[in-house]
């Protein structure tokens, strides 16, 4: 760049007269044009009150003093600029050009950045094409970009530039589900929903012989909220350390997991130790390289994705089966979760999972995240639930409810349902907007999901709807149950108080106040379908809450922590009420006896 760059002394041949004012002019200039310069710059000045510049940095150690300019001429000024102008608009597309290249090699660990680094580079990227657009287009540049941006919103809507991003593994090439009112309707079979019920059942009593017929045991409900890595290695610790005090009576008695966003990718990774060491496996879930692993970084590769692919041209596709697949920050996120947990869970399709939820030989999950189009939520699961999504018909009681839920295998069961894989289920249920892209399903109209806070954070919806259904089943062969509350927040808030707000407060208030109290909305709507729950709950029922203290530790909602953030939420059970609330747990379990 500097080489190319020259001065007006070596462009042009003339002499430098800046060091002595009463310097000879260039011989072409006379003294009128001297004059009227003169007076243009001082106009200029007068008018327009320019900033005057009398030294700069020439380095970063040495001042030098500015060069007067006044006796060259526009035209000889121009040419200077226009080719040092020229030569960072060719430095600035190489550059451009190198940051595509490495998005080509994104999947290398040595290309990728941290996620701040990302974040200037994108800025950068920005300032870049806004700077050789106002040097190529002058004062059109504003309007240009303008028109650039409409034209590029018009074609984002066709294909070619809109590339939807999918679950991994789900067909979208043999056509599409139907999805309207009508077609959830026909959905609704009693005779199937009776099938799906005995199926449960029979998990339901292939978890009850694990268990001595002496006493009956209590069943274990795992909720677990989002709140992404912090939620993650909550959720893993918790379950860790309950199964290393009962003798893994914990798990063993656990039926169900289910949640949101990071708190259930942080349950299943542990459930997928648990199973392979049951399938004889040289895996301890009990040792803390399982915590190591699921505290690792995700942010990193999902920013740099961002800034070397989906903000500008994403060419790298992948196939899987007959579907091909853009590899964005989706498929970074997936691929870094699986490279941070070994690969123990790459390849892994939901019906890889079923045989052994329904041997209970692991507790079944249900994952539940939110479909954007109407506010539904979307059952997944290994096993049939068409119980879940049907309700009540009772005579007496003229009132028919809105269909709340949607099961996945049953509406996507042309699409191979079975066939997806869990890593992008996780995913659908973490999709937190603008980190990771909604997730588009095979549905006309399209479905698009995203995370499973935006209606159930901690999935007790979900808990208590399969409670419901088999309440009947656990009052006969249970001594009841116990919600296991696992959350990455308090639960009780303490008031704010605020100050009196401005006029600009004032206009942002309301919908501030709408985002920052969602989770406190749905803990009382919750702490409502408890009291309802009495009503019809007629087995022993007991709540154990485990909180991880955000903002006493500074605990960041975040995709990447600090070392000292993840020691936190390690040390975090031993606080007053989460040291109790596993002493009760422990002792809540005593009475299950495994055979």
């Amino acid at each position: 760049f500097f080489q190319t760059n020259k001065d007006i002394i070596l462009m042009f041949g003339v002499a430098a007269s800046d060091a002595d004012p009463n310097a000879p002019v260039a011989e072409h200039m006379d003294e009128k044009q001297v004059m009227r310069n003169k007076r243009k710059r001082k106009t200029s000045m007068l008018y327009l009150r320019e900033w005057r510049v009398d030294t700069y940095l020439s380095s970063p150690t040495t001042v030098k003093l500015v060069r007067r300019t006044g006796h060259y001429p526009r035209v000889m000024l121009q040419s200077v600029f226009r080719q040092n102008h020229l030569n960072a608009a060719v430095v600035e597309l190489i550059v451009f050009s190198m940051f595509i290249l490495m998005g080509l090699f994104k999947d290398f660990r040595y290309f990728k950045l941290p996620a701040a680094s990302s974040v200037m580079i994108t800025f950068s990227m920005l300032i870049m094409i806004s700077s050789a657009l106002r040097f190529w287009l002058k004062s059109w540049a504003t309007t240009f970009f303008i028109a650039l941006l409409l034209l590029f919103n018009f074609f984002s809507g066709f294909g070619f530039f809109n590339s939807e991003n999918k679950a991994y593994g789900l067909d979208y090439e043999s056509g599409k589900a139907e999805y309207n009112l009508d077609a959830l309707k026909r959905l609704e079979d009693p005779n199937q929903e009776k099938k799906d019920f005995e199926n449960t059942i029979q998990i339901l009593n292939a978890w009850r012989h694990k268990f001595s017929d002496e006493v009956k045991p209590k069943m274990v409900f795992i909720n677990c909220s989002g709140g992404g890595l912090r939620a993650s290695i909550w959720s893993y610790r918790i379950m860790q350390l309950a199964d290393s005090l009962s003798g893994f009576k914990f798990s063993e008695s656990s039926q169900l997991i289910t949640g949101a966003s990071g708190g259930v990718m942080g349950a299943t990774y542990y459930r997928e130790l648990l199973l392979r060491k049951k399938c004889g496996e040289a895996l301890d879930p009990l040792s803390h390289n399982g915590l190591d692993n699921i505290g690792k970084d995700l942010l990193n590769p999902v920013t740099f994705s961002i800034t070397v692919s989906d903000l500008f041209f994403n060419l790298q596709r992948f196939r899987i089966g007959s579907t091909s697949y853009v590899k964005d920050r989706a498929f970074a996120f997936e691929n870094q979760f699986n490279e941070n947990t070994f690969k123990l869970m790459e390849n892994k399709r939901l019906a890889d999972y079923a045989p052994f939820e329904f041997n209970a030989t692991i507790p079944m999950a249900i994952i539940t995240p939110t479909i954007v189009n109407d506010g539904r939520r979307l059952l997944v699961s290994t096993q049939p639930l068409g119980y879940m999504t049907s309700h009540v018909k009772d005579s007496a009681f003229d009132f028919e409810p809105t269909i709340d839920a949607v099961e996945f295998r049953t509406l996507f069961k042309k699409q191979m349902a079975d066939s997806v894989y869990f890593t992008s289920l996780l995913r659908m249920n973490a999709t937190f907007p603008y980190i990771l892209p909604a997730v588009s399903l095979p549905a006309e109209p399209s479905i698009k999901v995203m995370d499973a806070g935006i209606r159930d954070v901690t999935g007790l919806k979900t808990s208590l709807k399969f409670l419901h259904v088999f309440r009947d089943w656990i009052k006969e062969n249970t001594s009841g149950v116990i919600f296991v509350d696992i959350r990455d927040s308090h639960k009780e808030r303490p008031i704010e108080k605020h100050s009196e707000p401005t006029f600009l407060e004032n206009l942002v208030t309301p919908l501030g106040n709408i985002y920052k109290n969602l989770l406190a909305i749905q803990d009382l709507n919750q702490d409502e379908s408890y009291e309802y729950a009495k009503s019809w709950m007629k087995a022993p029922f007991d709540y154990v809450i485990f909180e991880l203290p955000t903002k006493e530790k500074e605990i960041s909602l975040n995709f990447h922590l600090t070392n000292k953030e993840k020691r936190s939420v390690e040390q975090s059970i031993y606080f007053p009420g989460n040291h109790e609330s596993m002493e009760k747990l422990i002792h809540l379990l005593e009475a299950n006896r495994l055979k």
